[in-house]
């Protein structure tokens, strides 16, 4: 299944940056970039300096970057889905998405947690799994099986540090998954 067939479904929520502040900081990063390329050949017309080529190649780089039609997608950030009969694990960088289906689904943690690396946690589910669908899960997560937290026999948890919410917004757009 794919994450880009995903988003265009009406049906389906997806846990996804808010799509004007995502579009505006790609808006500043982008000028930001052509900045420092207009800065490098203005400024360093007569005689380029290392300051003036560093900016001209990273700031040409980096607008590259920005200027292709995937970082303007804020799907891709996305990192779970849902709708009445399934939730979605997903990993939009790779346009992946493994379905799960809603009964699996144990608690929801809404706790912020600091997860093994130091990272904080938005959020974590647990999740009632078989070994193939576990397996399956961290694989599409690129996660090694001892990264797998067994809470319960065959629940295991999955947490979420891309939430992109505030806490209450956060709140509000998980309170259909508390519910189940």
């Amino acid at each position: 299944m794919r994450v880009s067939e995903l988003v265009r479904r009406p049906d389906v929520t997806v846990l996804a940056p808010p799509r004007a502040p995502y579009l505006w900081v790609i808006a500043m990063l982008l000028a930001a970039a052509l900045g420092a390329v207009g800065w490098a050949l203005v400024s360093g017309l007569g005689a380029m300096t290392f300051p003036h080529w560093v900016a001209l190649l990273f700031g040409a780089l980096v607008a590259l970057m920005l200027l292709m039609p995937r970082s303007w997608q804020a799907w891709r950030l996305a990192e779970l889905g849902w709708d009445a009969q399934q939730l979605y694990l997903l990993d939009g960088g790779r346009d992946m998405a493994l379905a799960l289906p809603r009964s699996a689904l144990q608690q929801v943690h809404l706790e912020r947690q600091v997860g093994h690396q130091g990272e904080w946690l938005g959020f974590a589910l647990d999740l009632q799994l078989s070994e193939a669908m576990l397996a399956q899960g961290l694989a599409l997560l690129r996660l090694a099986p001892e990264q797998a937290y067994q809470v319960a026999p065959d629940v295991y948890r999955f947490a979420f540090h891309r939430a992109w919410q505030r806490p209450r917004r956060l709140r509000s757009i998980l309170a259909p998954l508390r519910g189940a």
